[in-house]
Parts: structure tokens; C-alpha cells; sequence
């Protein structure tokens, strides 16, 4: 490596942290603030927001800009921000910041390009950053900040000061003819993005490019230079590159859907950006396995990013599963390739199907194994469309081989207004089971652990005494009564699902009339039109005993046994 001469290194060093330290102080007539509430200062600066997040140049700025918000993005547009040599001068001051970006800017005529104090979590990338009279960009007690594919360019002093300042990552920038490139003190920090990505161009590094490989011992050119660029003992870029950063990356692509028909259209997104420190012109190539969907023709500026729509018609292509990836061109000098490709995942491009499925348990409700002859149980299932049509079908509860005979259900208005009433599960009785789902969502709003709301009877965003006492008034009432609907009685319950969707389905099993002893539970969802997969359309989920009322251990009997049960778990809720 080599280093200027014949200049006073301490002089430069002493007179640079001195004016460095200085710069919070001095505040220029004309400076422009962002300001920790969002908002812009003057508010006729040529700087546009929509969000308080995006911060966007619209003209050349001919004075300092000062950020006073964290978690935003400065982006420069490709605007120049232009001062004059006070001494202490800024172009982007972002001491005190974290998480802010600082992109695509024009940054000369400055004593100071970027300062950072105290700053942490940053990225400055993607800017041109020269001809300041002192530094280009200053890291003063500021850490984990990244500085990647930036020109740092003709710089007066040096093109980084680091002071104190450790665990940055520094890579992918152009250090040309500074005065000296960097001076570090105190600080710790990495200078590559390994390899093959490779480190930072510089203009004084005197190497050569014979070999290649991550210990530059294997035969062939790499673009990155066979020696390493030693800043100082704690600081080495082990992947010098030969040439000015080029490295285009794609970041993501992404499918709308992960099904498709066949001679239908689906949109794919792909998100490329520009890594390096130059405007670039490349193509990005979409890909169903290796076909081409389709290829497009980018510009994009260095430090930018862009998102690519694609329609991949599938007309022509066989059933089947593919693998949807995007592929930008290789530029002129670019040695990081490896994020050149991106792979997705599987769209499975098939038949459109009906297909209605029992999913999860057949339970009774709340987990009753034993139920006492003459009562009534709540048997609840689960159906799912899991076609790509809205279905209507029917569902049947069964004990053993006999249908669980139910209620005819009303019209969704009808059963709307019931529930308004107290009937929580929508089994048509207003019962301990809705208080059961009270007393578990009670106190409760939305994002509440227990929030449900369904028990939010008078939808006022939450569950308090009033739903309670909504609930206590109408205890014990049905729907047929309370709004003078005929009871018809049937075996089986409507259903209306969308595509994708899910329902539970009550079914009020009355055990009057039925022989003691244990009976399977099973639902059957009866088959739609097209179905050709009818295996999932029944689930058996295990026995119900109906015996004696009290009988808690199914042994034929009230005896001793069940009132030292029921005394044991006397006060004790289902929670």
C-alpha cells in the first residue's frame, strides 16, 4: 500500500478532531432541519415527505441539512448538496441518529461530507461524497453503522476519520485521492463483505490480481487484489477490489399467489438494487423453473433500489410445481455475483377444485367425556373450504351410526340479532355455555390475549359488566321463542364457505330417549359437486358414555366415588 508524503500527519489529525468536536456548536444562517417530529425546517426547503419516514430531495440544496429523527430515510434523489469552507461546515450531520439512511446524494464544498456522533445503526450508501475541505465522512464515539457503495472522493484531509468509533462495516466504496484515505483512532471495524463480495476500491493500493479464491492461492483473476489493503493493526480490508465498485443484487422476489390455473395470469415482484457506486444499465430475466417469463430493461442509479413487475401468463405450461427465481445481469466489473440470482419458492400451477374437509378435533363442549342421560351437550365441529369455489353443503353430526337430530337454523339476521341477546356460540340458547365464554373474555379489548368478540354483545370494543348483564337478562331464552320462529327439526346443518375459509358448527345433542353406554362421535361433511377428494370429509373423533346423571366415573352408578369427585373439583373452572 502506499501512503502520501510530506505533510504534518499530527498537524492534519490534531486540526481535523479539533474542527470535528466543533461542528455541533456552529449552526448556519440557511441550514435546513428535519425535525424529530417529522417535520421539514423551513418548510419551503426542496424536500418532500408523504410519511415522515421518506425524505426525498426535489432540487439542489446549497447549505447544510441537520437530522433530528431517528428511523427515516434522507434520499437524495441525485441532487447535490453544496456548501461553503467555514471551517466547521456539513453536508448531512447525523449526530445522535439511529437508523437512518442516508442515500443517493451529491455531497462537495463541505469542511465535513457526513458526520455521525454518537450515531448508531445508520447507512450511508450510495452517495458522492467530495472535494470537502477537511473529511469526507466522520464516525466519532458512533458504532454498528453500515457505509457501503459510496464515492469518497478528492477529499482535503481524509476520506474517513473514525474515532472511537468500532463494529462499522465499511464496503463497497470507491476511496480515490483523498489526502489520506483513512485515519482511525481508537476504533475497530470491518472493511470487507467477504469473499467473493469483496472489500473497497482503492486508489493507492498497489496489488496485483493473479489468483482468486478466499485465500488468494487459487489460480485465475478475481477482481480483488491478491494482497491485503492493511489500514492499521485493528483495521484490514482482506479483499482489496482492482476495480471501482460495480454490484447490482436482487433482494426479493415475490409471487401474489402461490396457486395459479392454468392460462390464467399471475403477478410476480422483484426487488432489485444497485450496491455499487455507479449508474448502471442491466437486464433482470424472470424465470418459471428455467423458462423465461419475461425480461426487463433497468437504469438504475447507484445507492437505489426498484421493484419489477412481471405477469407470467401461464398458458402453455403442464401442470405441475415451479420454482419462480429472477436474474440480473452480470455488469462491467462486478465481482459480488452470488446475490446476482434469487430463488422464491414453489407456485403450483393446477386445476381449479371443489373440496370440503372436516379439519381439527369433533369435540364435545367444554371436553365432556360422560354425559348424563336426558341432558344436552354441545358437539362442535370444524369444516374448511379448501377448494377454490364458494361452496354450500351440509354437515352432519353423528353417534355412532344415528344422525344427532338438531334444530333447523334461522337466517343470518335472525341469528345476528339473537346474539346480540346474550347467544355468544350461536347455538340459538342463551345458557352456562355463554356464560362460560363471558367469564373467559371478561375485562378483555382488541389485542387482549383473551380478547373474543363474540362477547362483546353491544360492540363498544369491549367486554364488561354491561355485555354481562345483556347476558344475565336473556339467560335461558332460545331463538325460536324469543322472535316467534317455527322449530323445525333436522339432521343436518347448511353451510356457506368462501374459498379458503373455516366455520364451527354446533350441534346440541339431546340424550333423551338414548340407551346408556359409550357411542363414537363423528362429523361428516356431505360432498359438493366436482369434489373428487372425499378421504378428509369425515373425522371420528372418540366416545361420549351417556349414563346415569352423576354417574361421573361411567361405572353404572351414583355412589360415594362421584361425590368425593365432584367435592374434589368443587370451584374449579375450565380455564
Amino acid at each position: 500500500m502506499k501512503r502520501k508524503t510530506g505533510i504534518n500527519i499530527a498537524l492534519l489529525l490534531l486540526t481535523s478532531i479539533v474542527l470535528v468536536f466543533n461542528v455541533q456548536t456552529v449552526k448556519a444562517s440557511g441550514t435546513i432541519y428535519i425535525r424529530a417530529d417529522g417535520s421539514i425546517d423551513p418548510p419551503t426547503a426542496p424536500i418532500f415527505t408523504t410519511d415522515n419516514i421518506t425524505y426525498t430531495f426535489t432540487d439542489n440544496i446549497n447549505d447544510s441539512i441537520v437530522v433530528e429523527r431517528d428511523n427515516i430515510v434522507v434520499d437524495g434523489a441525485g441532487y447535490t448538496v453544496q456548501g461553503t469552507v467555514t471551517g466547521w461546515s456539513t453536508g448531512i450531520d447525523l449526530s445522535g441518529r439511529k437508523n437512518v439512511t442516508a442515500k443517493n446524494t451529491q455531497i462537495e464544498n463541505f469542511d465535513y461530507g457526513i458526520h455521525l456522533d454518537s450515531s448508531f445503526s445508520n447507512r450511508i450508501s450510495g452517495n458522492n461524497i467530495t472535494a470537502n475541505s477537511h473529511d469526507g465522512i466522520d464516525l466519532i464515539r458512533s458504532s454498528n453503522n453500515s457505509i457501503s457503495g459510496n464515492n469518497i472522493t478528492a477529499n482535503g484531509f481524509y476520506g474517513i476519520l473514525l474515532y472511537d468509533s468500532s463494529n462499522n462495516k465499511i464496503f463497497h466504496n470507491s476511496f480515490v485521492n483523498n489526502n489520506i484515505q483513512v485515519y482511525s483512532s481508537g476504533s475497530a471495524n470491518i472493511w470487507d463483505d467477504g469473499y467473493p463480495s469483496g472489500g473497497n476500491y482503492w486508489s493507492d493500493c498497489i496489488s496485483v490480481d493473479v489468483y482468486s479464491g478466499p485465500y488468494q492461492n487459487e489460480t485465475g483473476s478475481d477482481g480483488i487484489g491478491d494482497t491485503r489493503y492493511i489500514i492499521d493493526e485493528n483495521n484490514t480490508d482482506s479483499y482489496p477490489l482492482m476495480n471501482p465498485c460495480h454490484d447490482i443484487a436482487i433482494i426479493s422476489v415475490t409471487p401474489a399467489k402461490n396457486v395459479i390455473f392454468p392460462a390464467y395470469a399471475g403477478n410476480i415482484t422483484v426487488t432489485v438494487e444497485n450496491q455499487g457506486g455507479f449508474t448502471e444499465t442491466f437486464s433482470v430475466t424472470a424465470y418459471a423453473n428455467t423458462t423465461i417469463i419475461d425480461t426487463k430493461e433497468m437504469v438504475l442509479t447507484m445507492g437505489n433500489s426498484t421493484i419489477i413487475p412481471f405477469t407470467w401468463n401461464t398458458t402453455g405450461f403442464v401442470l405441475g410445481n415451479y420454482t419462480i427465481s429472477a436474474v440480473a445481469d452480470v455488469v462491467a466489473n462486478e465481482t459480488d455475483t452470488l446475490d446476482n440470482t434469487y430463488l422464491d419458492g414453489i407456485v403450483t400451477v393446477r386445476l381449479p377444485t371443489h373440496d370440503v374437509a372436516m379439519v381439527g378435533m369433533v369435540y364435545t363442549w367444554p371436553f365432556k367425556t360422560v354425559v348424563g342421560q336426558g341432558s344436552t351437550t354441545s358437539v362442535m365441529v370444524t369444516v374448511e373450504n379448501q377448494g377454490d369455489f364458494t361452496e354450500t353443503f351440509n354437515v352432519t353430526a353423528y353417534y355412532n351410526q344415528t344422525a344427532i337430530m338438531i334444530e333447523q337454523w334461522p337466517d343470518g339476521n335472525n341469528s345476528q340479532i339473537f346474539w346480540s341477546k346474550g347467544d355468544e356460540n350461536r347455538d340459538g340458547y342463551i345458557d352456562d355455555w355463554d356464560h362460560i365464554i363471558m367469564a373467559r373474555a371478561f375485562g378483555s379489548y382488541p389485542g387482549h390475549p383473551r380478547w373474543n368478540p363474540d362477547a362483546d354483545l353491544n360492540n363498544d370494543g369491549k367486554v364488561d359488566r354491561i355485555d354481562l348483564a345483556i347476558c344475565e337478562k336473556n339467560y335461558g331464552k332460545d331463538i325460536w321463542t324469543t322472535l316467534g320462529i317455527t322449530k323445525l327439526i333436522e339432521n343436518q346443518r347448511a353451510v356457506t364457505l368462501p374459498s379458503g375459509n373455516s366455520a364451527i358448527i354446533t350441534f346440541r345433542w339431546n340424550t333423551t330417549g338414548v340407551v346408556k353406554g359409550n357411542y363414537t362421535i363423528s362429523a361428516h361433511a356431505w360432498p359438493v359437486p366436482g369434489e373428487t377428494d372425499t378421504t378428509d370429509n369425515t373425522l371420528t373423533d372418540g366416545t361420549i358414555y351417556v349414563g346415569i346423571t352423576g354417574d361421573l366415573n361411567a361405572d353404572g352408578k351414583v355412589d360415594i366415588i362421584d361425590i368425593a369427585t365432584a367435592t374434589k373439583n368443587y370451584g374449579k373452572i375450565d380455564p
